[in-house]
Order: structure tokens, then sequence, then C-alpha cells
């Protein structure tokens, strides 16, 4: 009877610790499918808490605004780029006069107001020549706490190295 009733406990507890590490495992898969995933430059942030911003980068044609905004969207999620020369693929005439230049700038700056309004951060890569237009865009905006202007200061040396267009040697 006692070699029974061992062989009887050893089974109705093996089930209870089978049923208990079943459950352990269960659980934890779970939890590491639930897990929000993690962004590389803000870990303890989702992307969805992220401030939405607009960076308003300008300079002189070939000077690297959109190869720098490229990589902060390496490194910044949802970053939405915001490329002059492919605006006016679609977004506006080629028209290069004054009038229109003035007008492609407005419209970006109109996009970037609506991508804001959606909490969209963005870098946006305009060469945006005159003062005037910054400003204007800047009040289209409208939050002086989200829109940020940077000039990328290059040499005209290193613009003509960089000229793939080949606008420098036009103008000369």
């Amino acid at each position: 009877p006692s070699e029974h009733m061992v062989y009887y406990l050893c089974s109705r507890y093996s089930i209870v610790f089978f049923c208990l590490f079943f459950f352990c495992v269960v659980f934890f898969f779970f939890l590491m499918i639930r897990r929000p995933p993690r962004s590389t430059l803000f870990p303890s942030r989702r992307s969805s808490d992220l401030m939405a911003f607009c960076l308003w980068m300008t300079g002189l044609p070939c000077s690297g605004k959109t190869t720098i905004v490229r990589k902060l969207a390496e490194t910044i999620p949802n970053l939405a780029i915001l490329d002059g020369d492919e605006l006016r693929e679609w977004f506006s005439p080629k028209d290069f006069s004054k009038a229109a230049r003035d007008e492609h700038n407005r419209r970006v700056a109109h996009l970037s107001k609506l991508l804001l309004k959606h909490n969209v951060p963005m870098g946006v890569s305009l060469i945006s020549p005159y003062k005037e237009n910054r400003a204007n865009a800047r009040e289209i905006i409208g939050d002086d706490t989200k829109f940020f202007e940077v000039y990328v200061n290059a040499s005209l040396a290193q613009c003509e190295e960089r000229d793939v267009k080949g606008m420098y040697a036009k103008a000369r």
C-alpha cells in the first residue's frame, strides 16, 4: 500500500507542477508579445509619445540639407522628410521665378502645418533664400515652440563639388 501511495502522490503532484509550469510559460509568452516596440534614440518612450516638430533646414543648393534630414530619420521614429526638390515635382509648378519660389515655400509650410496638427515630426529641406519666406513659414505653422529653423553652412566650393545637377556650372 505504501508503494501505491507514493506513486499516487507523485503522479498527482506532477500534474500540478506541469500545469503550473505550463501557465508560467504561456503567461511569459503573452507578456513578451504585448510589450511595445522601443525606439533606439528614446528607449523609455514610445514613438507615439514624442512631440511633433518642424525642423526647417535652409541653405545653399547641394549644401547637404536633405542628407542631414535623412540621417535624422534613422534615429527619430516616424520623421517625415519633406524635400523641396521632390515636392516641387508634384506640389508646385516647375517655374523658378521669385513668385513661384515664394508660392512653393508657402505650400510646403501649409503641408507642414497639417502634419504638425496630426503630431508628425518632420524635417523640411528647402533652399528658402529669402528671410520673408522663412518668416512666412513660421507664421503659417504658428507654433514657435515646434518650429526650428536651421541654416546649413556649407562653403560654395563644397556645394560645387556636390553639385549633381550642374546648377553651379550653368551659373558660371
